[in-house]
């Protein structure tokens, strides 16, 4: 839960979920962390009450991805 205060302290090490990696490519502190992985990524978010997750791969794109998570 404190990746999510400070984002960028993921980028070295990079965000795991699965047993996979993504590399972190942008987060905005207390509320989203965005990944990618290949032409997949991710994107958590933190509301009051849960972490949503969502992974996507090809065809959907990030920007897709972000509209859906706009949606919480």
């Amino acid at each position: 839960m404190k990746d999510f205060n400070e984002p960028g302290s993921l980028a070295p090490t990079g965000l795991h979920l699965g047993g996979t990696k993504y590399m972190v490519i942008q987060g905005e502190p207390g509320v989203v962390i965005r990944g990618k992985k290949g032409t997949g990524g991710v994107t958590a978010k933190k509301t009051n009450l849960s972490i949503i997750i969502r992974i996507y791969e090809e065809p959907m794109t990030p920007g897709q991805c972000n509209m859906v998570e706009q949606g919480f």
